[in-house]
């Protein structure tokens, strides 16, 4: 739980600089 509440804040802000990585990674986690 609180390793998955750390990787959601990173991931929102990681989000704003809009890497294909990024949101390939984020678009597997969701």
């Amino acid at each position: 739980p609180d390793l998955k509440a750390k990787f959601l804040q990173e991931a929102r802000i990681l989000k704003q600089y809009n890497h294909p990585n990024i949101v390939r990674l984020i678009g597997v986690c969701t």
